[in-house]
């Protein structure tokens, strides 16, 4: 195996689900505009295509462009007292 390649990832519905049903529901929409609280209400439909979509991007070494993709927002902290 060549030192930039990275071990065959496996994802299975078990763990995917698992994810889905511990997301933090009252955090804000992400750049999908998906409210967290949508995706954990349906998140016994979307284990398996999500499932799918994770193990085809992995065994075919391909992220599709919106997930390369970050939103960065600065947050401003009190600055510090001298």
């Amino acid at each position: 195996m060549p030192p930039y390649s990275m071990p065959a990832v496996l994802f299975t519905e078990t763990d995917v689900n698992h994810k889905l049903s511990n997301l933090k529901l009252n955090k804000s929409p992400g750049p999908d505009l998906l409210h967290p609280r949508v995706i954990f209400e349906l998140r016994d439909l979307l284990t398996k295509p999500l499932t799918v979509l994770f193990n085809q991007s992995m065994t075919q070494s391909i992220i599709p462009d919106d997930w390369q993709m970050s939103t960065v927002t600065a947050i401003f902290k009190k600055a510090e007292k001298i």
